[in-house]
Protein backbone atom coordinates (compact mmCIF):
# COMPACT_ATOMS: atom_id res chain seq x y z
CA UNK A 1 0.00 0.00 0.00
CA UNK A 2 0.98 3.75 -0.74
CA UNK A 3 0.11 6.80 1.28
CA UNK A 4 0.53 10.02 -0.57
CA UNK A 5 0.06 13.71 1.93
CA UNK A 6 0.76 17.16 1.67
CA UNK A 7 2.40 18.80 4.36
CA UNK A 8 1.21 22.32 6.24
CA UNK A 9 4.45 23.76 4.51
CA UNK A 10 3.35 22.20 1.12
CA UNK A 11 5.72 19.13 0.45
CA UNK A 12 4.33 16.15 -0.58
CA UNK A 13 5.72 12.91 0.57
CA UNK A 14 5.12 9.09 -0.21
CA UNK A 15 5.25 6.09 1.88
CA UNK A 16 4.64 2.63 1.66
CA UNK A 17 4.29 -0.46 3.54
CA UNK A 18 7.20 -2.98 4.30
CA UNK A 19 7.29 -7.17 3.97
CA UNK A 20 4.27 -9.49 2.79
CA UNK A 21 2.43 -8.61 6.67
CA UNK A 22 1.77 -5.07 5.33
CA UNK A 23 2.05 -3.65 9.31
CA UNK A 24 5.27 -2.13 8.63
CA UNK A 25 5.86 1.42 6.71
CA UNK A 26 8.61 2.72 5.39
CA UNK A 27 10.44 6.45 5.81
CA UNK A 28 8.79 9.30 3.79
CA UNK A 29 9.79 9.75 0.58
CA UNK A 30 9.50 13.21 -0.68
CA UNK A 31 8.15 13.79 -4.40
CA UNK A 32 8.53 16.81 -6.39
CA UNK A 33 10.24 20.16 -5.00
CA UNK A 34 9.61 21.11 -1.16
CA UNK A 35 6.99 23.03 -0.20
CA UNK A 36 5.55 24.05 -4.24
CA UNK A 37 2.49 22.20 -3.55
CA UNK A 38 -1.00 23.63 -2.95
CA UNK A 39 -2.48 22.65 0.85
CA UNK A 40 -5.61 22.56 -0.20
CA UNK A 41 -5.99 19.38 -2.58
CA UNK A 42 -5.14 16.51 -1.70
CA UNK A 43 -2.73 14.44 -4.73
CA UNK A 44 -4.70 11.94 -6.48
CA UNK A 45 -3.64 8.30 -7.46
CA UNK A 46 -4.47 5.26 -9.10
CA UNK A 47 -3.32 2.03 -10.37
CA UNK A 48 -3.89 0.68 -14.07
CA UNK A 49 -3.69 -3.23 -14.70
CA UNK A 50 -0.08 -3.25 -15.24
CA UNK A 51 0.19 -2.10 -11.73
CA UNK A 52 1.67 1.24 -12.40
CA UNK A 53 0.81 3.71 -10.00
CA UNK A 54 -0.42 7.55 -11.57
CA UNK A 55 -0.20 10.53 -9.58
CA UNK A 56 -1.84 13.63 -10.14
CA UNK A 57 -0.86 16.74 -7.80
CA UNK A 58 -1.71 20.61 -7.86
CA UNK A 59 1.13 22.93 -7.08
CA UNK A 60 0.57 25.80 -5.15
CA UNK A 61 0.31 27.66 -8.30
CA UNK A 62 -2.45 25.97 -10.06
CA UNK A 63 -0.35 24.22 -11.97
CA UNK A 64 -1.11 20.57 -12.86
CA UNK A 65 1.43 17.52 -12.45
CA UNK A 66 1.70 14.25 -13.39
CA UNK A 67 3.84 11.31 -13.05
CA UNK A 68 3.60 7.49 -12.52
CA UNK A 69 5.93 4.59 -11.65
CA UNK A 70 8.23 2.53 -13.79
CA UNK A 71 10.16 -0.68 -13.42
CA UNK A 72 9.36 -4.31 -12.64
CA UNK A 73 8.88 -3.45 -8.78
CA UNK A 74 7.28 0.11 -8.95
CA UNK A 75 9.50 1.72 -6.87
CA UNK A 76 10.92 4.33 -9.30
CA UNK A 77 9.27 7.30 -11.02
CA UNK A 78 8.75 8.45 -14.14
CA UNK A 79 9.25 12.08 -12.75
CA UNK A 80 6.82 14.74 -12.56
CA UNK A 81 5.36 16.62 -16.29
CA UNK A 82 3.03 19.36 -16.81
CA UNK A 83 -0.47 18.09 -17.74
CA UNK A 84 -1.09 21.26 -19.50
CA UNK A 85 -0.01 25.02 -19.37
CA UNK A 86 -3.56 25.90 -17.93
CA UNK A 87 -4.62 27.30 -13.89
CA UNK A 88 -6.67 24.86 -11.89
CA UNK A 89 -8.21 25.69 -9.05
CA UNK A 90 -5.77 25.06 -5.84
CA UNK A 91 -8.58 24.01 -3.84
CA UNK A 92 -10.25 21.10 -5.87
CA UNK A 93 -8.38 18.13 -5.68
CA UNK A 94 -8.33 16.10 -8.94
CA UNK A 95 -9.90 12.81 -9.94
CA UNK A 96 -8.50 9.96 -11.35
CA UNK A 97 -9.41 6.66 -12.36
CA UNK A 98 -7.79 3.61 -14.07
CA UNK A 99 -9.80 1.60 -16.96
CA UNK A 100 -9.16 -2.20 -17.30
CA UNK A 101 -8.19 -1.17 -21.11
CA UNK A 102 -4.81 1.11 -19.61
CA UNK A 103 -6.48 4.27 -20.15
CA UNK A 104 -6.32 6.30 -16.87
CA UNK A 105 -8.85 9.07 -16.81
CA UNK A 106 -8.84 12.58 -15.05
CA UNK A 107 -10.67 15.13 -14.22
CA UNK A 108 -9.97 18.63 -13.15
CA UNK A 109 -12.13 22.24 -12.06
CA UNK A 110 -10.08 25.26 -12.85
CA UNK A 111 -10.26 28.46 -10.70
CA UNK A 112 -12.76 30.10 -12.87
CA UNK A 113 -14.61 26.73 -12.45
CA UNK A 114 -14.45 25.24 -15.83
CA UNK A 115 -14.60 21.29 -15.32
CA UNK A 116 -12.36 18.98 -17.81
CA UNK A 117 -12.29 15.68 -18.24
CA UNK A 118 -9.88 13.39 -20.29
CA UNK A 119 -8.09 10.32 -20.58
CA UNK A 120 -4.90 8.78 -21.52
CA UNK A 121 -3.69 6.33 -24.50
CA UNK A 122 -3.80 2.96 -23.86
CA UNK A 123 0.31 3.56 -23.16
CA UNK A 124 -1.41 5.07 -19.99
CA UNK A 125 0.79 8.30 -19.69
CA UNK A 126 0.01 11.20 -22.49
CA UNK A 127 -2.88 13.75 -21.30
CA UNK A 128 -4.76 14.78 -24.51
CA UNK A 129 -6.31 18.08 -24.00
CA UNK A 130 -9.93 16.57 -23.22
CA UNK A 131 -13.50 17.45 -23.06
CA UNK A 132 -15.03 20.59 -21.08
CA UNK A 133 -18.17 20.10 -19.54
CA UNK A 134 -20.93 22.82 -19.87
CA UNK A 135 -21.21 24.58 -16.05
CA UNK A 136 -19.84 26.34 -14.25
CA UNK A 137 -18.87 24.05 -11.15
CA UNK A 138 -17.51 25.12 -7.84
CA UNK A 139 -13.60 25.45 -7.53
CA UNK A 140 -13.97 24.51 -3.88
CA UNK A 141 -15.34 20.99 -4.53
CA UNK A 142 -13.68 17.82 -5.96
CA UNK A 143 -14.96 16.06 -8.91
CA UNK A 144 -15.25 12.36 -8.19
CA UNK A 145 -14.72 9.29 -11.19
CA UNK A 146 -15.57 5.56 -11.20
CA UNK A 147 -15.67 3.13 -13.75
CA UNK A 148 -18.28 0.06 -13.37
CA UNK A 149 -17.72 -3.21 -14.61
CA UNK A 150 -19.25 -2.63 -18.18
CA UNK A 151 -16.38 -0.17 -19.17
CA UNK A 152 -18.94 3.07 -18.17
CA UNK A 153 -17.25 5.97 -16.64
CA UNK A 154 -18.90 8.22 -14.01
CA UNK A 155 -18.36 11.95 -13.23
CA UNK A 156 -19.53 13.53 -9.95
CA UNK A 157 -19.29 16.84 -9.24
CA UNK A 158 -20.86 19.80 -7.73
CA UNK A 159 -22.27 22.65 -9.71
CA UNK A 160 -21.89 26.79 -8.73
CA UNK A 161 -25.29 26.13 -6.85
CA UNK A 162 -24.06 23.20 -4.29
CA UNK A 163 -26.38 20.89 -6.49
CA UNK A 164 -25.20 17.31 -6.72
CA UNK A 165 -24.30 16.77 -11.08
CA UNK A 166 -23.85 13.06 -11.68
CA UNK A 167 -23.33 12.08 -15.57
CA UNK A 168 -21.45 9.29 -17.25
CA UNK A 169 -20.05 8.27 -20.72
CA UNK A 170 -20.35 4.39 -22.21
CA UNK A 171 -16.83 3.11 -23.59
CA UNK A 172 -16.00 4.75 -26.38
CA UNK A 173 -18.77 7.39 -26.79
CA UNK A 174 -17.94 11.44 -26.26
CA UNK A 175 -21.58 11.92 -25.01
CA UNK A 176 -22.07 12.24 -21.03
CA UNK A 177 -25.62 11.77 -20.45
CA UNK A 178 -27.15 13.12 -17.05
CA UNK A 179 -27.99 10.75 -14.16
CA UNK A 180 -31.37 10.84 -11.94
CA UNK A 181 -32.39 9.39 -8.44
CA UNK A 182 -29.89 11.49 -6.99
CA UNK A 183 -29.19 12.18 -3.54
CA UNK A 184 -29.70 16.23 -2.56
CA UNK A 185 -26.74 16.94 -0.96
CA UNK A 186 -26.34 19.80 1.79
CA UNK A 187 -25.80 22.44 -1.10
CA UNK A 188 -22.42 23.80 0.27
CA UNK A 189 -20.13 24.28 -2.14
CA UNK A 190 -17.45 22.63 -1.04
CA UNK A 191 -19.05 19.13 0.54
CA UNK A 192 -17.74 16.83 -2.41
CA UNK A 193 -19.24 13.85 -3.91
CA UNK A 194 -17.55 10.22 -3.79
CA UNK A 195 -18.39 7.66 -6.51
CA UNK A 196 -17.95 3.80 -6.22
CA UNK A 197 -18.87 0.89 -8.44
CA UNK A 198 -21.11 -1.78 -7.18
CA UNK A 199 -19.84 -5.56 -7.23
CA UNK A 200 -23.26 -6.24 -9.55
CA UNK A 201 -22.35 -3.64 -12.05
CA UNK A 202 -23.58 -0.47 -11.06
CA UNK A 203 -22.46 2.86 -9.02
CA UNK A 204 -23.06 4.33 -5.65
CA UNK A 205 -23.15 8.15 -5.31
CA UNK A 206 -22.65 9.63 -1.65
CA UNK A 207 -22.92 12.99 -0.59
CA UNK A 208 -22.96 14.60 2.96
CA UNK A 209 -26.21 15.28 4.40
CA UNK A 210 -24.92 18.59 5.81
CA UNK A 211 -25.91 17.07 9.40
CA UNK A 212 -23.24 14.70 10.51
CA UNK A 213 -24.31 12.06 7.71
CA UNK A 214 -23.80 10.89 4.68
CA UNK A 215 -26.54 9.90 1.68
CA UNK A 216 -26.26 6.96 -0.73
CA UNK A 217 -27.98 6.60 -3.55
CA UNK A 218 -27.75 4.44 -6.92
CA UNK A 219 -28.34 6.46 -10.01
CA UNK A 220 -31.93 6.07 -11.35
CA UNK A 221 -33.24 4.38 -8.32
CA UNK A 222 -33.63 4.62 -4.53
CA UNK A 223 -31.52 5.00 -1.41
CA UNK A 224 -29.44 1.49 -1.55
CA UNK A 225 -28.18 2.18 1.75
CA UNK A 226 -28.56 3.93 5.13
CA UNK A 227 -27.07 6.58 6.48
CA UNK A 228 -23.72 6.31 7.23
CA UNK A 229 -22.50 8.94 10.01
CA UNK A 230 -19.50 10.98 10.47
CA UNK A 231 -17.71 13.96 11.06
CA UNK A 232 -19.05 18.05 10.46
CA UNK A 233 -17.23 19.50 7.22
CA UNK A 234 -14.16 17.28 4.89
CA UNK A 235 -14.84 14.59 2.78
CA UNK A 236 -15.11 11.32 2.59
CA UNK A 237 -14.13 7.97 0.66
CA UNK A 238 -15.06 4.34 0.18
CA UNK A 239 -13.93 1.18 -1.34
CA UNK A 240 -15.95 -1.97 -2.00
CA UNK A 241 -15.44 -5.13 -0.81
CA UNK A 242 -15.20 -7.48 -4.00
Amino acid sequence: MRLFTVTAAGSLLERHTLGPRADRWSRPHRLGKPGSWSTQAAPAVATDPRGRTHLVAVTRGGGLQSQHTVGHDAGQWSGFRPVDDRTWSVTSTPALAAAEDGKVWLATVDARGGLTIRHTGNEGWRWPAGTSLVGPWSPYASPALTLDRRGRTWLGAVGEDGAIVVRSAKAGSPTWRPAHGLPPGSGSLTDSPTLTPTPDGGVLVGVSDGQDGALWRRPSGPASLPAAHGPHGGGFSVSPLL
